[in-house]
C-alpha cells in the first residue's frame, strides 16, 4: 500500500476490516506518552527509495514488538476486542479502534482513535509528516 491514509474510530469499520498491509520491515521509531503518540517506520533501504510511516494516536493500551517483519492492520473482530478487554486492567473507550498488527510469526494489539500512514522520500531520521513529536522525543534528536 502507498501514499497515505487515516483511519479512525468515527469510520465505523467492520470487524476484521483491513486498514493498512505492507510486505517492508518496520521498526519501532518513536513513542510519546504525553501525547499518546506511537510510530513505526519502514526506513529506505536499497530496494525501496520511500519510507513509509505509520502513527497511532492516542494510544490506550498497546502490545508489540520492537520490529514487523511485513505489517498488516486491521480492525479486531468482537471476540479479539473481548479478549483484548479482559487481557488489561484498564477502561478503555467503547468508541476506541481495536486494531490488530499482523506480522510474521505473530500477532499484536492497538487500542486508540486514529492510525495514519504515509509514504514519502523523506530523510529516515527525519521528522515524521504524521505528528508533531515534543522536543525530548523528537526522533530526529533521539537517533541523531
Amino acid at each position: 500500500m502507498t501514499g497515505s491514509g487515516t483511519v479512525t474510530a468515527a469510520d465505523g469499520l467492520p470487524p476484521g476490516s483491513k486498514v493498512f498491509r505492507s510486505d517492508r520491515e518496520f521498526l519501532l521509531w518513536a513513542f510519546t506518552v504525553s501525547h499518546g503518540q506511537m510510530l513505526l517506520r519502514s526506513p529506505m533501504r536499497d530496494e525501496f527509495q520511500t519510507r513509509v510511516d505509520v502513527l497511532f494516536k492516542p494510544v490506550e493500551v498497546i502490545k508489540m514488538r520492537a520490529s514487523y517483519d511485513g505489517l498488516a492492520i486491521r480492525c479486531a473482530t468482537d471476540d479479539q476486542k473481548q479478549q483484548i478487554r479482559e487481557q488489561w486492567d484498564v477502561d478503555l473507550r467503547a468508541d476506541a479502534l481495536f486494531l490488530i498488527l499482523d506480522t510474521t510469526g505473530g500477532s499484536d494489539h492497538v487500542v486508540c482513535s486514529a492510525v495514519s500512514w504515509c509514504e514519502d522520500i523523506g530523510d529516515d531520521r527525519g521528522p515524521s509528516r504524521l505528528g508533531m513529536w515534543p522536543p525530548g522525543s523528537d526522533p530526529a534528536r533521539i537517533l541523531d
